[in-house]
């Protein structure tokens, strides 16, 4: 990829709360083998009871705990299907290191001696390792990859977008849409700690979303699950993204840094820039782009900054600073931890380009030019989490995140009217996105071990792009350039959605049973006001206005009739693209499925599967053409039965073969069911929606062959296919 970063200078300050606490820490080492072949067990998952340190056994079995405060301590084992062990009295002095080797036996056909759920709660301990996102990847249930943070920490990363360019069979558009497998963003669906999030563009209103809004410092881990289990949303096909933001620290943590970076593409290059307002670092536009209200016509005209007027610049070094803290504290027999983050970046991007759609064998037109992009982002997070005892848990979480695209776009060809023009776009883009829940986790050994978890959760997004301005200069046959096309466009989008899930699991055997219900309401409002000067009415003596270049041709002086009432350029409304709509949609599923692991042949295998109902009701509500601002409704209501089945077959301790059907769907999205038109400057195309969309249904079936020969490696080589029905294109 161009533009990768050059030289990244880092600095980061890690402190403890008590510097005679880090001194007087011991460590716990050893080995974990089975038990009956001696063999090394490696990615098993070794823990201090009653605290968040722990290890994950190396390729010799080996693990090593570090940092643990003098004292008597229990040590849990944990191994997929094998029995789990807790070790009691296990002492630990001050600067000493204590050895403790154990060995395991195999669970299978041990009754309930193994409780599944177990290998989960360890592998969300260290999610943010190399490690452990693929120790968690050997045992899971369906076919997927991940990132950890470990290795974004390792990359010049700004984001989520960014970060998810590292996992294989995705590629990133835009810097912000995902594909999956070359599955269009459509079929992807999106959730951030376990919440499913949709995108908040005004210009680009699709399903997945705009990953480009995480900053990749607050990111613990980010998975994509490429096959389904019922527990999982039924609306994706392509691959389900899951992000996780950063957890409850083990101990005291201050953690700042401050980064510059460089590529070879973008940094230090002549760039464009369009006048801004005083709060465009905050990634939030102080009015200077507001849309005035009351005057009309020729009188808004006037009105409106003459801000058409690029400038000549060098771009700088992008930046990024951060700030992290967080601390765990005992409270009457309890833990009760909290992180709070925050982030700034500040980055410029230079991208040229090339246009040339084709219809029936011919050019539809030609055009190359240059996009220059100053992108600010904002990001922060902070939560609270209470352990009120080794089998209840509740977290309250808030994610917050803020950024602005400030963009001039030039570009010159031929047009479809096989003329030579010019044009040049200024846009400003920003949006937000809070996510606040609360969230418990608790498990009952009275209940035969039931585990029960819960959330409830709030979020609201919001995306404005005041002030959009396109003009485009045609050259006449004696050579000169001429306005032909021109808009100026505010558009606005907000939405919110609520819901809660719950979820109950019961081990039975080695296996478990598995049930939850979900409910979730989002509304969506959009609009958008398109405006253009109209030269249609030019006074023979203001016809050589439309010759004027850019930076004169919209002045105030030029709209309105002069002194002697002879018509200059006029302000019109421009209601092709003039429009609003509203969206609701209410979602409930419920699902049940089954998970175990079995012997044949001497051979393990693991299966999960079962089924899962969504019930969904979608309305939206736009005009009923153009021309005609009447507001209809238009909707679907469907109840959808999703089966799914994931079967693997462990063919040696590091090696598997897992093979995975689902039944998923895919429905349209509000603007694409609602008759309002985007005009899309770069893609040089109209966008209009279709009332008449009903949700698409796709069967899944995928095959993967894989192989970890060593902690935090893995080879693996998939085939899947995809039969869709009523597909959305």
């Amino acid at each position: 990829m161009q533009g990768t970063a050059k030289g990244v200078f880092v600095i980061s300050f890690m402190f403890a709360l008590l510097a005679a606490r880090a001194v007087m820490a011991g460590t716990i080492e050893g080995t974990i083998k089975d038990g009956k072949t001696g063999d090394a067990l490696v990615g098993a998952a070794v823990g201090v009871v009653n605290t968040n340190l722990g290890a994950t056994t190396d390729l010799d079995g080996h693990y090593k705990i570090e940092n643990v405060n003098p004292g008597i301590y229990s040590l849990r084992v944990r191994y997929a299907n094998y029995t789990e062990k807790v070790l009691p009295g296990v002492a630990v002095a001050g600067n000493e290191t204590t050895t403790m080797n154990m060995t395991l036996d195999s669970a299978v056909g041990a009754g309930d001696a193994q409780h599944i759920d177990d290998v989960y709660v360890t592998g969300d301990r260290i999610r943010s390792s190399i490690i452990g996102e693929l120790s968690a990847r050997q045992r899971s249930n369906v076919i997927g990859d991940a990132i950890s943070a470990e290795q974004i920490r390792l990359s010049p990363d700004r984001d989520a977008g960014d970060a998810l360019k590292r996992v294989t069979g995705l590629s990133v558009v835009n810097n912000k849409f995902v594909f999956v497998r070359g599955v269009t963003d459509r079929y992807n669906s999106t959730t951030l700690n376990g919440v499913t999030v949709t995108g908040t563009d005004t210009d680009s209103d699709k399903k997945s979303f705009s990953f480009d809004l995480i900053p990749s410092a607050l990111i613990a881990s980010t998975v994509v699950a490429k096959t389904a289990t019922p527990d999982l949303p039924g609306d994706f096909s392509g691959g389900l993204v899951q992000v996780n933001t950063l957890d409850m620290p083990s101990d005291f943590l201050l953690v700042a840094g401050v980064e510059a970076s460089s590529d070879n593409v973008s940094t230090h290059k002549d760039i464009r820039t369009a006048p801004g307002g005083g709060s465009d670092w905050k990634a939030k536009d102080d009015g200077t782009r507001a849309l005035p209200q009351g005057p009309t016509g020729a009188d808004l005209a006037k009105a409106l900054p003459n801000n058409w007027q690029t400038s000549g610049d060098r771009s700088p070094l992008n930046s990024n600073y951060g700030l992290a803290l967080g601390d765990k504290f005992d409270v009457g027999g309890t833990e009760l931890g909290f992180i709070a983050s925050g982030i700034y970046k500040n980055s410029f991007k230079v991208e040229d380009y090339h246009q040339q759609p084709q219809a029936g064998g011919q050019n539809i037109f030609v055009f190359d030019g240059t996009r220059y992009k100053e992108t600010y982002l904002w990001g922060g997070l902070a939560n609270l989490t209470w352990k009120f005892s080794e089998n209840h848990r509740v977290a309250f979480e808030n994610n917050y995140s803020r950024s602005a695209d400030d963009k001039v776009t030039q570009s010159k060809g031929v047009s479809e009217q096989r003329d030579s023009t010019r044009t040049q776009t200024i846009a400003w883009a920003q949006r937000d996105l809070y996510l606040g829940q609360l969230k418990g986790q608790h498990t009952l050994p009275s209940v035969h071990g039931l585990e029960f978890k819960w959330r409830l959760n709030r979020s609201s997004s919001n995306a404005q792009e005041p002030d959009r301005k396109y003009a485009a200069y045609g050259r006449d046959p004696v050579g000169r350039y001429l306005l032909k096309e021109n808009y100026r466009t505010w558009s606005k989008l907000s939405e919110d959605s609520h819901g809660g899930q719950a979820d109950a699991e019961l081990p039975i055997g080695a296996g478990a049973v598995k049930a939850g219900y979900l409910q979730l309401h989002r509304e969506r409002d959009y609009g958008i006001d398109a405006y253009v000067t109209d030269a249609s009415h030019l006074n023979k003596i203001y016809r050589t206005l439309v010759l004027l270049p850019i930076g004169e041709i919209f002045a105030p002086e030029n709209y309105g009739k002069d002194e002697n009432g002879k018509q200059k350029f006029d302000f019109i409304d421009y209601t092709p693209l003039t429009g609003e709509y509203n969206g609701q949609q209410d979602l409930k599923s419920y699902y049940a499925m089954y998970n175990s692991p079995f012997r044949i042949s001497g051979r393990g295998f693991r299966f999960a599967g079962g089924a899962r109902v969504e019930d969904s009701k979608q309305i939206v509500t736009s005009p009923k053409a153009a021309d005609d601002p009447t507001l209809v409704s238009t909707g679907s209501h469907d109840t959808d039965w999703l089966p799914s089945g994931n079967l693997t077959c462990e063919v040696t301790r590091t090696s598997n073969i897992r093979l995975g059907y689902f039944k998923s769907v895919n429905r349209p999205e509000f603007r694409e069911q609602a008759n309002v038109a985007y005009l899309d400057f770069d893609q040089n195309q109209t966008v209009l929606g279709n009332p008449d969309l009903q949700r698409a249904t796709i069967k899944n079936y995928d095959a993967r062959v894989e192989w970890f020969p060593a902690p935090g490696e893995v080879v693996a080589a998939s085939y899947f296919y995809k039969d869709l029905t009523d597909a959305i294109e």
